[in-house]
């Protein structure tokens, strides 16, 4: 079975020849079905591995942004009274480490939604073209262009046994009495 891709048009092209031109047909009807299937296959499986990826990103991500708000609210709790510079870097640092994880969990959340929106639209497109027919003429053997063929070198060997023959007559002649005496 030949299969042949275009690549300029990326049409995959599937020919097949068997004796029964039925089985042919059904056969080149099942292997397109199954490449495809197969292809989409390969196409989703890579957009669900990025998915997977991006949501274990942002899992971690949503991670991190809970426990240092739970931090910075636990050290606002602690020492709302203390008005020193050493608490107010230690909240400072708090902050600035929640805001941080923040800004990464945003990121991972409009990450995720493109992901979840690229796995949803960006499957392979495939259309069946033609839809595989039983042929009415054989492909092969091609019995007329044999019987051409045979009908030329049959005339080209008669052809040159005659034309030996009037070259030589005498020499045939006396060979076949000798033969016979």
């Amino acid at each position: 079975f030949p299969v042949t891709i275009s690549e300029k048009t990326s049409i995959i092209t599937i020919k097949g020849e068997m004796l029964d031109p039925t089985a042919a047909a059904e056969l080149v009807n099942v292997t397109s079905h199954l490449l495809m299937q197969r292809i989409i296959g390969i196409e989703t499986q890579k957009a669900a591995e990025q998915f997977q990826f991006i949501q274990r990103q942002y899992d971690q991500a949503r991670a991190r942004y809970n426990k240092h708000q739970q931090e910075l609210a636990a050290y606002t709790d602690r020492n709302r009274a203390l008005a020193s510079a050493a608490s107010q870097i230690e909240r400072d640092r708090l902050q600035r480490e929640f805001d941080l994880s923040y800004e990464l969990y945003q990121q991972f959340s409009r990450e995720l939604e493109q992901a979840r929106i690229k796995m949803s639209q960006d499957g392979p497109v495939f259309a069946i073209l033609e839809k595989p027919v039983v042929p009415t003429n054989r492909s092969s053997p091609q019995r007329g262009q044999i019987l051409m063929i045979a009908v030329f070198f049959g005339l080209c060997i008669g052809l040159l046994r005659v034309g030996i023959r009037m070259i030589s007559p005498g020499e045939l002649d006396s060979n076949a009495t000798e033969a016979t005496a």
